[in-house]
Order: C-alpha cells, then sequence, then structure tokens
C-alpha cells in the first residue's frame, strides 16, 4: 500500500494526464474541496461530483491547460502538504501563467478526506 505522500503523488500525476475518473476515484464520498474566495470556483465544495463541477469544470473560466506542479512535498500522520504552482494558460491571449500555492490533504484510509488549496485569489485574478 502507498503511503499517504505516495498517494498525493500519485493523484497529482492522474490529474496532469487528465484521468479524472481516476481522481474522483481516489476521493472520499464527503471530501471536502476549499478554494480561494473570489475564484470563479472558490468555496467550499462537498462530494466529488461537487469537485468535478464546481471545481475542475470551471477552472476553464480562468485559463487553459491547467496542470498543478509540485515543488515539495511532506506528509505528517493523516495530512500531506503540498508547495507548488498552478499553471495554465491565460485566458484571451494564452500567456503562461504560474501562481504559487500550497495544498493541504487529509488523507484517511487510502482516500482524500480533504484538500485545502491557498494562493493569493487576488494575484491570480489581476493576471486575467
Amino acid at each position: 500500500m502507498a503511503t499517504n505522500v505516495e498517494f498525493v503523488e500519485e493523484m497529482y500525476m492522474k490529474f496532469n494526464s487528465g484521468d479524472i475518473p481516476a481522481v474522483t476515484d481516489g476521493m472520499a464520498e464527503n471530501i471536502v474541496w476549499s478554494e480561494p474566495a473570489g475564484m470563479p470556483y472558490g468555496g467550499v465544495h462537498i462530494g466529488p461530483q461537487a469537485v468535478v463541477e464546481g471545481v475542475f469544470m470551471r477552472l476553464e473560466e480562468v485559463g487553459d491547460d491547467f496542470y498543478p506542479s509540485i515543488e515539495q512535498i511532506m506528509g505528517l500522520g493523516d495530512t500531506v502538504v503540498v508547495i507548488g504552482h498552478i499553471n495554465f494558460k491565460r485566458k484571451g491571449d494564452g500567456v503562461g501563467i504560474s501562481v504559487k500555492t500550497v495544498w493541504v490533504h487529509t488523507v484517511v484510509d487510502g482516500r482524500l478526506l480533504s484538500v485545502d488549496t491557498l494562493f493569493d485569489s487576488a494575484e491570480a485574478l489581476s493576471l486575467n
């Protein structure tokens, strides 16, 4: 069985390869996913379908070709913290954008129970 850190790394690889069904399979049915207020997809989303509809499907409102990149990952028990960037092409002109981001994951029984996404939404929105 993978460690929690390995599990989270695998989830990022699956997301970046476009395998969203595999990502949702790794979520607990009652996952709580939080995104910064002020973003079109900001707020708290509960359940895998709410994450897909409220976050993943709305990323295109900000830009195209979204992918997270990991700079550092660390785990302590059920908590896995990822420091990296959200990368995308800005809507309209296609300019490449990279926003420093921290994700805090709670992994229980091999499933994502929560994800808190932290970045400066004012900075991200000013890039558009």
